[in-house]
């Protein structure tokens, strides 16, 4: 009798079992979606996904029902079951959390008219390449895309050139806020160790682009968004070891969607490297945080991020003789640059002994060393009769200098007078010094777009943006009077610089595939400065800019696999701090103006893709490189 009462309770156990329809619940990146509801239509079974995304629906009479699954922020799926001959049912949940692409106005995504030359590389790609090399190396493969890293590594000093343009004429942006240093106009990337890990994507567009962009891009322009929004919590730890001792360690926390509202995202990233170059290292360090609370219609995120690098400096390269072995022609150039370049033993010894890994730096400490932090407040909302807007806000604060060792230079250079030692006077020694940056980045951006019956988009927009900028130089030590200590500074000067634009941009399909764009854009920039340069030299100057830079799109869509391109833009560009203060006796330099002239054709297959793309970029004023650099190794340029 016993066992049939335990026979009896397992078979009604594997009844009840049977009873119960099982599944998951996920979206279509794959991440599983934790509360979840799912029930049937028209009856009274509901359940909710639990961690995990799994869910148990019971109580379900034999037949044929629609069970619903919705989660706040995804379109809702409905499937079709037949119970219970399916005891299975998985939902994948479609789009974005509250389809944050149509909350959040995003840079360069036109949706109208294509954008001439771009391409886009998103997180799932930045994850499998992203080993710690700064941006410009993970970039190296787009097209149009060349690099240069001084320590050869891809860590440290790198930069990059599109079409050949360099650096300082391509526009960089992080979730739409200029990273262009206002005075120097480049882009230091590794101040920014390790952002790709906080990447969504990384946008690429060649040529000059539409005004969204903000100042005028010559070369392309780079845009950098990190806002996404995770459903679920997560950790994660990823360490990379490579060549030449370049490891990088990222630590990420990320709290997933909490109360359907909020989210939080955190990293933390360290990056070493000995580099291919002798003594090349770079000691790199990094985090970023970003709060997160979205809803139906508006975004709002704060975010900071910061880094701090130690570097080793190679800016000088490598003597071409050097690097083909060439020992006849590396011995003429010892004897052309003996007294300038290479005045001591050791000098001479590095040269000879080393190979292609040569750097002309001896001293232990000729680094820069310099932490730059972002701080960055969006706010996005979607109004009523189809009008977005976007602000935004942000501050930059970056301090540090770079150490150099300089042979027998004049005391006097120095503001020093000549030493008392003993019976002799000193005039002239090495010299051990500092030159410093402290400087001070903030202002805003806004953007209003609206669109009528996805065929047209009215797009309204500018910024406003202040620099305020110190440089500095300090005597760390006169080697052959090492007790002397000057406290003041050699020399001091401080540059303010305002940055304006307001555009208006007008897209629209019309019939036949046809599409046009067209953009006007003016900006005003006022630039001053007061006080001295290195070189002792007063560099007072004050001068203002007014620039109209208006653009033209023209696109013909022939089929479904291929599209015609026509496009002109105007970008103008002001000189930079370099050009102010190493133009001698001769005339202030004027700003640059470019007229580029752009004829594309794409073809798109399942397959395949194919794009030919043909450009004419006139300039006026342009500044080009003299072949000449001032001490630190900067380019000097005329027009």
């Amino acid at each position: 009798m016993r066992y049939c009462i335990i026979l009896i309770i397992l078979l009604t156990t594997l009844q009840i079992h049977s009873q119960v329809l099982r599944g998951t619940v996920k979206n279509d990146k794959g991440e599983k979606l934790e509360g979840a509801v799912i029930f049937v239509q028209g009856g009274s079974q509901a359940a909710v996904s639990e961690k995990g995304g799994s869910f148990e629906l019971k109580g379900l009479s034999p037949g044929s029902f629609q069970v619903s699954c919705s989660y706040l922020g995804y379109e809702t799926v409905v499937l079709p079951l037949i119970w219970p001959e399916e005891s299975n049912l998985d939902f994948v949940l479609s789009g974005y959390i509250y389809h944050l692409d149509e909350v959040e106005i995003k840079s360069n995504i036109h949706k109208i008219t294509p954008f001439n030359g771009g391409s886009e590389v998103e997180k799932e790609e930045l994850k499998v390449i992203n080993h710690g090399q700064d941006v410009p190396v993970l970039l190296q493969w787009q097209p149009s895309v060349t690099i240069n890293t001084d320590a050869g590594a891809g860590v440290g000093y790198t930069g990059m050139r599109i079409r050949g343009v360099e650096q300082s004429r391509i526009n960089v942006t992080i979730n739409d806020i200029p990273i262009n240093d206002a005075e120097s106009q480049g882009v230091f990337w590794v101040d920014l160790p390790d952002i790709a890990s906080s990447a969504e994507s990384i946008r690429i567009q060649r040529g000059v682009g539409p005004s969204t962009n903000g100042a005028g891009a010559y070369g392309g322009t780079v845009s950098v968004n990190t806002f996404g929004l995770d459903v679920n919590p997560s950790a994660s730890a990823n360490i990379s070891y490579g060549s030449f001792n370049t490891r990088k360690m990222t630590f990420g926390l990320n709290s997933g969607l909490m109360n359907n509202r909020f989210n939080v995202d955190a990293r933390y990233s360290i990056i070493k490297s000995n580099g291919y170059i002798d003594r090349a290292s770079s000691d790199l360090k990094s985090w970023y945080i970003e709060g997160a609370r979205v809803g139906s219609t508006s975004s709002l995120r704060l975010l900071a991020f910061s880094g701090t690098e130690n570097t080793y400096q190679a800016l000088n390269g490598v003597p071409e003789a050097r690097v083909n072995g060439d020992m006849a022609a590396l011995n003429q150039h010892y004897i052309n640059n003996v007294g300038g370049l290479y005045n001591t033993t050791q000098d001479s010894v590095n040269l000879f002994n080393s190979g292609r890994r040569y750097n002309y730096f001896l001293y232990d400490n000729q680094v820069d060393n310099y932490t730059q932090t972002h701080v960055q407040l969006h706010y996005a909302k979607t109004w009523a009769s189809n009008w977005k807007s976007k602000l935004a806000l942000h501050y930059t604060k970056g301090s540090g200098y770079f150490e150099q060792y300089k042979y027998q230079d004049e005391l006097s250079n120095y503001l020093i007078q000549p030493i008392a030692l003993g019976n002799d006077t000193l005039s002239s020694s090495d010299i051990i010094r500092r030159r410093w940056l402290d400087n001070d980045f903030f202002g805003g951006i806004f953007k209003m777009e609206k669109e009528w019956n996805a065929s047209s988009l009215l797009s309204i927009g500018g910024g406003y943006h202040i620099y305020k900028g110190g440089h500095f130089g300090d005597v760390i030590e006169v080697v052959s009077a090492p007790d002397f200590e000057k406290e003041d500074p050699y020399y001091e000067s401080k540059a303010t610089k305002s940055d304006g634009n307001i555009y208006l941009r007008f897209e629209q399909k019309i019939k036949s595939g046809w599409s046009w764009s067209a953009d006007a854009q003016v900006r005003n920039v006022n630039y001053s400065s007061k006080g001295n340069d290195n070189d002792l030299r007063a560099i007072d100057f004050d001068v203002n800019y007014l620039f109209f830079n208006p653009k033209l799109s023209i696109n013909k869509a022939i089929d479904e696999k291929n599209q015609f391109n026509l496009s002109f833009a105007v970008a103008q560009r002001e000189p930079d701090r370099s050009d102010f203060t190493d133009h001698g006796d001769q005339p202030l330099p004027s700003p640059e103006k470019l007229i580029d002239t752009e004829i594309s054709w794409k073809h798109h297959s399942a397959d395949w893709n194919l794009e030919a793309n043909t450009f004419l970029m006139s300039y006026k004023n342009q500044l080009v490189p003299t072949g000449q650099v001032n001490d630190v190794g900067n380019t000097l340029r005329k027009t």
